[in-house]
């Protein structure tokens, strides 16, 4: 309880600053006094036209993920994702950015992040809200379908879980100017983080880990008895190299007998025509003895990628990625080769052929589409 008062106290500190700091020449779309009201009773439309009137620099934008995946076993037609980003620059300090996913053809929807972020200095950023974790640099921003060279994410993901996001406090930057050759950025956070599943998880054809399942738990169910807490520091060189490492600590059991700690290196380098991009993840976590609850045991998890892509012109690009993973011992390991067809900067085909190697072989092709708006 002690916990959620600082971090509301933070928060409505937060929102104070930046509405009673703001002047009126910093918004550029002047407001009529009879326009200057919240609610339009009996008139038409509703929130959404008000604030329209009140809020300026708002911006609707997303993407969609068409796929093919074909196996031995499986032909299978997949709208894998559907996502709409709603952004408005309220102030030239303050800025405010959510999405609203549309997984598996719209049988899952959610919203993955849903942050305000009040810029102090470049350097001092404050984030509030639910975000996106910088667990990796995959998971902040490689994911996005056009950012992936390839259709599937990489196996990296069963120790970082892709697409992790959670509530709670942030405060990032990024120092030296535009055109400096070496610039440092950093961020560190305090959310809710993992939690404990409740009832058989879902089955996918995607390689997860008890670890993937935590962290879901944790998106569906508030873990306020024990905050996680991580740190991201990295540098960006001049010559297009990017070098960043992670770490996540969460205890995630009302009696805290339960953590689980997640490190991780990244690195790539893109000049615009040749993109190498590598991670590697550890995950230790805790678990109970399913017949003896006073055990607990220490499960590890980790995996990594290398990925390279060289682009010939504007529109075509060869792609080729080695990921492999061990999860309880087990090692899987995946090739992946690729062809991407460019038809705008984040409009792209693609088409991946490999083979991965679990349990026993399996061949696969697949074929994927995606298209922003």
């Amino acid at each position: 309880m002690r916990t959620k008062f600082l971090i509301a106290t933070a928060g409505w500190m937060l929102l104070t600053m930046a509405l009673f700091g703001q002047q009126v020449n910093e918004f550029d779309v002047a407001i009529q006094e009879e326009e200057n009201k919240i609610v339009n009773r009996g008139e038409k439309g509703a929130y959404g036209t008000v604030l329209s009137k009140l809020a300026n620099f708002v911006s609707l934008n997303g993407f969609a993920d068409n796929e093919l995946h074909v196996t031995e076993d499986e032909v299978s037609f997949d709208q894998h994702e559907v996502a709409l980003f709603v952004t408005a620059e309220l102030s030239s300090r303050l800025t405010t950015e959510f999405n609203i996913d549309f997984e598996d053809g719209g049988e899952k929807i959610e919203v993955e992040y849903a942050f305000l972020d009040y810029e102090i200095d470049p350097a001092a950023i404050i984030r509030v809200g639910k975000f996106i974790l910088p667990t990796s640099d995959f998971n902040e921003y490689s994911w996005l379908p056009y950012v992936n060279r390839m259709v599937e994410a990489p196996l990296s993901t069963v120790a970082s879980p892709n697409e992790w996001s959670s509530v709670g406090l942030q405060l990032r930057g990024k120092l030296g100017t535009e055109d400096a050759n070496f610039r440092p950025f950093y961020a560190a956070y305090v959310v809710n983080g993992l939690g404990q599943p409740q009832g058989d998880e879902e089955e996918s054809r995607r390689v997860t880990s008890r670890l993937n399942d935590l962290a879901a738990a944790g998106r569906d169910e508030d873990n306020n008895k024990f905050k996680d807490f991580g740190a991201q520091f990295g540098a960006e060189f001049g010559n297009g190299f990017t070098l960043s490492t992670y770490y996540h600590y969460s205890r995630y059991d009302t009696s805290a007998d339960l953590s689980a700690g997640i490190f991780g290196v990244s690195g790539v380098y893109d000049d615009g025509r040749l993109h190498v991009n590598a991670e590697y993840h550890r995950g230790a976590f805790d678990e109970r003895e399913v017949d003896q609850s006073d055990v607990i045991k220490e499960e590890e998890v980790s995996g990594y990628f290398v990925t390279g892509a060289y682009k010939l012109n504007d529109r075509w690009e060869p792609t080729l990625r080695y990921d492999q993973a061990t999860i309880e011992g087990e090692d899987i390991t995946r090739y992946t080769f690729g062809l991407n067809y460019y038809f705008g900067s984040t409009r792209l085909i693609k088409l991946n052929v490999g083979q991965l190697s679990h349990e026993e072989n399996e061949a696969f092709l697949e074929m994927g589409l995606v298209f922003s708006f």
